[in-house]
């Protein structure tokens, strides 16, 4: 089984859900959030870099509207 972070707001190309490391990025880059919120956030991202590997494969979608972008999944047996 795999697991995938996500929020309700879906990306207006692929019509997916946009995932927690992308939300992240763009509360913390556009200051929607307090300094106290985007230090827990960058927490949480930092925790998640420094505990799971990066994927050393990356296979991109045929389709056009994944053109440079990637959706990411974590094995629920990941430690």
């Amino acid at each position: 089984m795999y697991l995938r972070f996500v929020v309700h707001t879906k990306d207006q190309d692929s019509g997916h859900r946009v995932g927690l490391f992308h939300v992240i990025r763009e509360l913390c880059e556009a200051k929607l959030v307090s300094a106290f919120e985007e230090q827990q956030l960058l927490t949480i991202r930092d925790w998640f870099n420094e505990n799971l590997e990066r994927p050393d494969a990356f296979t991109r979608s045929r389709k056009p509207h994944a053109k440079g972008s990637a959706i990411s999944w974590f094995k629920d047996s990941a430690k």
